[in-house]
């Protein structure tokens, strides 16, 4: 695994006790840099007034260049506390296996892009008087924003409800952007290529595309539920298949804006399409459970006319699903899927 120290910005003391400020706490008072690694020092500038800086915060971030396509991409590691022996100051150390997970979307040709793949980041407080002092492993980077506190604002009645639109929501919605995730990145369109797109009809049920191309879909219900975004309650749709609810709101007819009800999550930003979609293929973009293969004797009557069933056939999502509905090579090259035989 690789490691980095973060020095986090604290108050300038004396290190020997004394409280007469001519030994503040400097970038050499912390651990030299070993030999794979190299210091990066982070200098904030002064706030007009000092007492300001309690209204912000430094978001540390740990990650590296890498080659994706336009599944969302994350950096498996963690950045933790420690203390700088004999002084109180705290630093801290990322660890990392190097491993990267993704999501598994189906992704159109020429979607690979270089991107900052990073690991969850820390927020630690604003101080301009303390270098943050950062110890970078080869081939990994530290990037930084700072945050700043809205104004203080009287705390909504939470019977002042947001009502269910449901008529504006019966239409077809092309994805545009996405945005949020640990390091609040966004995601357009045009970065990406990936076409998505849904059709949420008035008997409650919704069609998905994937790049044109149709995907599982079913049920979708809608409520008026307390969200973690605001005291009070927001619109929700819940698709079925999907582990978590969305509440969701409109800017103007035209754009709807789905916001998974989840900390470090997604904020999806679709538009209205008027043309009706017209899928260039029907098959299945997804892993199934297991495949199962019938070896039991079986009787064909020659007389009748009806072709018997597959003896092979997928397990997807607790239901038995025909091979010939999933699109074989994308199968092929995505999933491992384990073979059951039965006798």
């Amino acid at each position: 695994s690789c490691s980095l120290l973060l020095s986090t910005s604290v108050p300038a003391q004396n290190l020997s006790g004394n409280n007469d400020g001519n030994n503040k706490i400097t970038t050499e008072d912390f651990p030299a840099a070993q030999s794979n690694q190299k210091q990066v020092v982070i200098k904030l500038p002064a706030k007009a007034d000092p007492k300001n800086e309690r209204d912000y915060k430094v978001e540390l971030i740990a990650g590296k260049n890498m080659m994706v396509d336009c599944n969302h991409h994350g950096l498996n590691g963690i950045i933790e506390e420690e203390t700088l022996e004999g002084s109180g100051f705290k630093y801290y150390t990322f660890t990392t296996t190097g491993d990267v997970w993704a999501t598994r979307m189906g992704c159109p040709e020429n979607s690979n892009h270089e991107e900052f793949v990073t690991a969850k980041p820390l927020m630690i407080e604003y101080n301009s008087q303390v270098p943050v002092v950062v110890y970078v492993p080869a081939g990994y980077e530290i990037k930084y924003r700072v945050w700043s506190a809205g104004e203080i604002m009287e705390a909504g009645n939470p019977a002042d409800n947001y009502a269910v639109n449901d008529d504006a929501l019966y239409q077809t919605w092309e994805w545009a952007s996405s945005e949020g995730g640990y390091t609040g990145g966004k995601t357009a369109l045009k970065n990406t290529g990936l076409s998505k797109i849904y059709t949420f009809k008035k008997d409650g049920t919704y069609l998905h595309y994937k790049n044109r191309k149709m995907v599982p879909a079913g049920k979708f219900q809608l409520s008026n539920d307390f969200s973690i975004f605001i005291k009070g309650k927001l619109p929700m749709i819940e698709l079925a298949g999907k582990d978590r609810k969305m509440s969701y709101m409109f800017n103007g007819r035209d754009t709807l804006i789905l916001s998974e009800e989840c900390y470090d999550c997604y904020k999806h930003v679709y538009v209205r399409k008027s043309k009706n979609i017209t899928p260039i293929l029907s098959k299945i973009q997804d892993c199934p459970d297991v495949m199962i293969e019938n070896r039991m004797p079986r009787i064909i009557d020659r007389n009748v006319k009806t072709k018997p069933a597959p003896s092979s056939y997928y397990i997807y999502k607790g239901k038995r699903r025909e091979i010939s509905e999933f699109d074989a090579e994308w199968v092929k090259k995505n999933c491992d899927v384990k073979v059951e035989l039965v006798y």
